[in-house]
């Protein structure tokens, strides 16, 4: 088969932090305490990544897959890993290259990236759990000015000769819709649809020996291109409350000061705090009458 009958698979991964052990939280610095974190390819793109390799399997030597990030040197672990599960060539666009961008201009930069490799078929996770916005691969199709479809759960059947493939899609919790589509498409996948392979040790001494190759802003023909200085799009940064202080009842008091201590939080008594002790049939009609007289229905 000539070089020019190969279908092009290319697939989007980005590596991300994952927590995997108890974090603290910075209060200060509205972050995670950075021991507690480790890098690891987004879920999402993984299994992207695992959906074009099957397919690369079905069709007998007719197709390659690609790998591509936006990056800097310790995505190479990364695409590495990508390179041992059976990706023909990793790419790195080197992010220290470009200002600080935003989901639209990374999805342009990758844009770029992926056209100078080639594609037929483009593969990424629906969204990355770093941050969950979920916008660069709706933006890398308009850029790209292919379809796209989201909440791909499996490529069901693939024909490379007449270049159609049929997917499943998650529509909803209780339903999957199966869509058929041409290519040239985009594909954004969703977890758990499909089973992960793990890389061989042919595999693994192939990824070392493999180079990967890195592009910078001239590479891409972007040395002249003007960024945007403003991010068209920022993230709102959240911190989860304060804790509220906690307090441990004394068992040494009495049923009625344990309970009394409980309904004051465990702090000073307040001005307004009212405690109604006897009989339930005599204070039941007191908190009754409280509620109508104090607590207005509007």
């Amino acid at each position: 088969m000539s070089e020019g009958d190969i279908l092009k698979i290319v697939v989007c991964v980005k590596m991300v932090e994952h927590v995997y052990a108890p974090a603290n939280f910075d209060r200060k610095k509205e972050e995670i305490d950075s021991e507690c974190l480790v890098n690891i390819i987004n879920p999402y793109d993984e299994y992207a990544l695992e959906m074009a390799l099957q397919l690369k399997r079905r069709s007998e030597g007719s197709c390659q897959v690609f790998v591509v990030t936006y990056g800097d040197d310790q995505s190479k672990e990364m695409l590495s890993y990508c390179l041992s599960l059976g990706a023909d060539d990793a790419y790195l666009i080197r992010g220290t290259d470009f200002p600080p961008m935003d989901p639209w201009n990374r999805a342009f930069v990758l844009s770029c990236g992926i056209e100078k490799i080639g594609f037929d078929l483009v593969f990424a996770g629906k969204q990355a759990i770093d941050d969950n916005f979920g916008l660069v691969g709706g933006y890398l199709a308009n850029f790209l000015k292919i379809n796209w479809i989201s909440n791909i759960s499996d490529v069901e059947k693939f024909d490379a000769n007449n270049k159609g493939i049929v997917c499943r899609k998650i529509s909803d919790k209780t339903k999957i819709e199966r869509i058929r589509a041409a290519m040239p498409v985009m594909l954004l996948t969703e977890k758990g649809g499909i089973g992960l392979s793990y890389p061989s040790l042919r595999g693994i001494f192939y990824s070392r020996k493999k180079q990967i190759i890195e592009w910078n802003r001239s590479d891409l023909d972007l040395q002249s291109y003007a960024f945007a200085e403003k991010k068209l799009i920022n993230a709102l940064r959240t911190t989860p409350p304060k804790p509220k202080p906690a307090f441990t009842v004394d068992s040494s008091l009495s049923a009625a000061d344990r309970m009394k201590m409980i309904m004051s939080g465990g702090l000073a008594k307040k001005s307004d705090t009212k405690i109604l002790e006897g009989k339930i049939e005599d204070t039941v009609p007191k908190i009754v009458k409280y509620l109508i007289d104090n607590i207005s229905p509007f």
